[in-house]
């Protein structure tokens, strides 16, 4: 052990001395001062085990310097030896009261200041020894407290005759809200919410004389929540009084209680007979109600056998019953005849079950009845009343639904009427159109002239009411398929402006276009034919309907949902208005506001109910809002799919055409095998693609286009799918086989766009999908996501300069929406003439093919003609050619032949597309 010695002497020779005297006892480490206040300054900080002080010195001697030592409390049993050349009586004396333990005279001796040093030392070590000893033993029981205080799931306080808490525990913490330290700064009286400050220092001074109490009261938290508490309190006198506090949440025994209190109650009040006993069937309870049935009082009962009150008229099974359900421990139901006390018999309906304690053992069973002697009759009753009325029921239901089946029939037959109908009509209208208007680019003089324009605008309103009828008719037969291609809302809203905008103009409307920004970042697929018409038959209305102002069309996005998106469309303009009453009839087929609109205005009264059709079919719904004298405002909404070929990238961080067509500058002299068998496709495709500088080859199927991948080099190869001799889902398989082009970018051609031909394109190794007709911006995307630039992308001056085509030399092709193609084709007229020239020519033989196809139920041969029919009429802009290719495309799929309602318009449509080249 280590013992420090603190030397205080003013004669430094005599420091020294010591000091090397105590340098030759073992574990003696000594620090010496001449100067009495520094030692006493190093002392504040320091714990010496032994102090040797001189009695003669300046400033401070030796009892002074004593005094000042023992004031300090870590010194106070520190062992202190005077040192001094002579110490009179009174100073000795002086020195022990200020508790110097020995003394020692100059000049010293050293073996006996060595052995006094030791005894000193000696007395130090076993006082030590004495203290940690005593320290272990009141930490281990203060750590005992600690311990059961703060394991303590009850609260723990202590409170002075004041009330004042003095000490708390977490438990008490986290009961009350408050942190342990705010606890101690706080009065027992801030948590009582039962008793007043007189009633605490009346319980305190309780326990001064008590020494014990047991009680319950409540107390608050800090969110002044009120929670009751029972309180263990055990007052200690030391210190002027201490009250040490257990104290245990008692609000779910409260709860408890009030939940026993509140099932006793409706035990007791029950309307229903409780009967409990024993398993040996010995009453110990019944309820209010049972005296009320039976007439036997609870005294009466108890301790009786449940059957006392028997009437003999229960069967003996219903008893047997009872008893082997409860044996396997479950619920028995089941109905007694029983007698009341005055002899009257009765009817019980009984539940019957167990009561078991924690361990599962069944000790009671308790009975629940309930008269139901007048519910019996009430039900013999009502049965009768059931019969009669079931009987009514099933005649009037047969009456009912031979009634619907009528109204079906009739409903379905007037659809089927109209379609047949429309379609007969619409045959000869077509051709009655088409020649009137060839005829018109004869030589007439004005009079012929003018007949043949009036008789065409006459067949065109005719022809429109024909198709406003046949729309109608397939929307109510459930025939009406929409298409799933490409939309642009811009571009679709601009076509209507410009069908609109001559009749706006004519009237002295503006047409206002307001489409949300970014509206067309959405790759959308829908059905753009059928959306235009809707926004045409609404803008047409506004147009009709007013005499000046404006006409407002509005676009915006709504909710999203996975691969689809919901936009919002509205058309607004400032006419007539209409009342609430006339908005409840607009919608209804063959109904307008009031008669008086038909005959102002004219029009059929299908428009809307065409629209309602439309826009329900497409997932949306429309409705207006109008006033009179004020204009109307007509809104509808529309699912559209998302286009999973932008692998999710929007259309607005696409490039323009322009800005594709630069980007394809770095694709310049790029190989490209085209497999295609139709040479109009062959056409417009080849052209596409060497206005951008690209080589292209041709091959006609698919075993052509692997012949000619095995001679030579492609960046890349567009396969159409559908071909004789090998389809492009075969040859991609077979050339996907050979690991020298298992990297070869390979992008489907089709018209089909489902899921099904995506993901056979997919399984087959095709790398791309792009569906017919082919656009441009798709196609040149599609190249530069899949070859690899021969060199970086430059901004270079377009390759080929768009030619503007004035709008009046643009070709008047019945049945052919023609400006979107000619845009398509950069304004290029004439090739489009020759487009259009080349598919009339390869189309003129293909009804009678069809129909010999069909004669001899070849449905595949059909399919592939109307297949070929459907993309090449998209091409050149006859959509609604098109649309009845792809319905005949769908029936001949199902290998079943199409009705002839069905063939005829497709033949029709193309008919009169065909003749603008006669």
């Amino acid at each position: 052990m280590q013992f420090t010695v603190l030397v205080v002497d003013d004669n430094a020779i005599n420091l020294s001395l010591v000091v090397q005297l105590l340098l030759k006892i073992d574990g003696v480490c000594p620090v010496g001062f001449t100067d009495a206040m520094q030692a006493l300054i190093w002392c504040e900080s320091n714990a010496p085990d032994l102090l040797l002080v001189d009695y003669m010195m300046p400033v401070l001697d030796g009892l002074e310097f004593i005094k000042r030592f023992r004031a300090l409390p870590q010194h106070l049993l520190v062992p202190v030896i005077m040192v001094s050349a002579a110490i009179e009586r009174e100073v000795k004396l002086r020195a022990l009261e200020l508790h110097a333990n020995d003394f020692i005279n100059k000049p010293l001796d050293a073996i006996e200041f060595t052995a006094r040093v030791r005894n000193m030392l000696a007395l130090r070590k076993m006082q030590l020894q004495f203290n940690e000893l005593n320290f272990e033993q009141i930490r281990q029981h203060e750590l005992q407290y600690r311990a059961v205080i703060e394991t303590s799931k009850d609260g723990f306080l202590v409170v002075d005759m004041q009330g004042r808490i003095l000490e708390t525990n977490d438990a008490y913490a986290c009961l009350s809200g408050y942190s342990a330290d705010e606890l101690v700064t706080m009065n027992i009286c801030d948590l009582e919410a039962k008793m007043t400050a007189a009633d605490v220092a009346h319980v305190l001074k309780g326990l001064a004389e008590q020494g014990h109490a047991r009680f319950e009261t409540q107390h608050k938290t800090w969110s002044g929540h009120i929670w009751p508490v029972e309180i263990n309190v055990t007052y200690i006198e030391a210190e002027g009084g201490r009250c040490f506090s257990f104290l245990h949440d008692i609000s779910q025994r409260k709860q408890d209680e009030a939940q026993l209190r509140k099932l006793s109650q409706a035990v007791e009040q029950s309307p229903n007979s409780n009967v409990i006993c024993d398993t040996s069937g010995v009453i110990e309870y019944v309820n209010a109600a049972f005296t009320a049935i039976t007439g036997y009082s609870a005294s009466e009962a108890i301790g009786r056998k449940t059957g006392f009150f028997k009437s003999g008229l229960t069967r003996p099974e219903v008893y047997a019953d009872l008893w082997k359900t409860l044996q396997r421990g479950e619920v028995w139901q089941g109905e007694f005849i029983n007698r009341r006390k005055n002899g009257e018999d009765y009817t019980d309906f009984a539940i019957v079950s167990a009561i078991r304690q924690p361990d599962g053992e069944i000790t009671h069973y308790v009975a629940i009845q309930k008269d139901i002697t007048q519910k019996k009759l009430m039900d013999e009753e009502l049965e009768v009343y059931r019969r009669d009325l079931e009987a009514l029921v099933s005649k009037r239901t047969s009456e009912m639904f031979e009634a619907k089946t009528q109204a079906e029939a009739a409903n379905k037959a007037k659809s089927d009427f109209l379609a047949n109908m429309s379609h007969e009509i619409r045959t000869p209208m077509n051709a009655i159109i088409g020649f009137n208007g060839l005829c018109l680019r004869t030589d007439l003089d004005e009079k012929q002239k003018d007949y043949l324009t009036k008789a065409g605008s006459a067949a065109q309103s005719l022809l429109h009411i024909i198709n406003e009828v046949l729309d109608l008719s397939k929307i109510e037969a459930g025939q009406l398929r929409l298409e799933s291609i490409p939309v642009r809302i811009s571009r679709l809203v601009k076509n209507v402006t410009d069908q609109v905008g001559v009749l706006a103009a004519d009237k002295g409307l503006t047409i206002n276009v307001d489409l949300e920004e970014g509206i067309d970042q959405y790759p959308l697929r829908g059905d753009p034919m059928r959306l235009q018409q809707i926004l045409l038959n609404l803008c047409s209305n506004a147009i009709k309907f007013s005499t000046q102002g404006s006409i407002h069309i509005r676009c915006q996005s709504g909710a999203s949902s996975g691969p689809a998106v919901e936009l919002q469309f509205a058309v607004q303009d400032s006419g007539i208005g209409i009342s609430p009453a006339q908005i409840a009839l607009l919608f209804r087929p063959f109904s307008q506001a009031d008669s008086s609109t038909t005959r102002r205005f004219g029009g059929t009264g299908l428009g809307l109910s065409i629209c309602r059709g439309l826009v329900e079919q497409m997932g949306g719904r429309i409705w207006v809002e109008s006033e009179p004298g004020l204009g109307s405002t007509f809104y509808f909404t529309a699912q559209f799919a998302l286009d999973s070929r932008h692998s999710g990238e929007p259309v607005g961080q696409a490039h323009s055409r322009e800005q594709l067509e630069r980007k394809m500058a770095s694709l310049r002299g790029s190989r490209v095998l085209l497999v295609e068998d139709n040479a109009f496709n062959q056409q417009v495709m080849s052209e596409m693609l060497t206005e951008v500088g690209l080589q292209v080859d041709l091959a006609v199927n698919g075993q052509d286009a692997l012949d000619q991948l095995a001679r030579s080099h492609y960046d890349v190869v567009l396969m159409d799918l559908q071909m004789p001799v090998m389809d492009g889902l075969t040859a991609c398989k077979l050339l996907r086989g050979n690991p020298a082009y298992k990297d070869m970018p390979v992008i489907a051609l089709t018209a089909n766009v489902d899921q099904i031909d995506k993901d056979r394109c997919r399984q087959a190794g095709m790398n791309d999908h792009l569906s017919k007709p082919v656009v441009p911006e798709q196609l040149y995307s599609a190249l530069l996501r899949s070859i690899v630039p021969v060199k970086p992308i430059v901004s270079v001056p377009l390759l080929v300069s768009p030619v503007v085509a004035d709008e009046s030399e643009l070709p008047d092709f019945p049945g052919v929406n023609v400006a979107p193609v000619i845009k398509r084709m950069r304004g290029n007229v004439a090739a489009y003439r020759r487009l259009h020239g080349l598919f009339c020519q390869q189309a003129a033989g293909v009804p009678r093919a069809l129909r010999e196809a069909l004669a001899v139920e070849d449905f595949d041969a059909a399919r592939r003609l109307v297949h070929t029919i459907k993309g090449s009429a998209g091409t050149i802009g006859a959509d609604e050619l098109s649309v009845a290719a792809d319905v005949l495309e769908q029936v001949y799929r199902e290998s079943v032949p199409a009705g002839e309602a069905q063939l005829s318009e497709f033949e029709a449509a193309l008919a009169i597309v065909i003749a603008a080249r006669l």
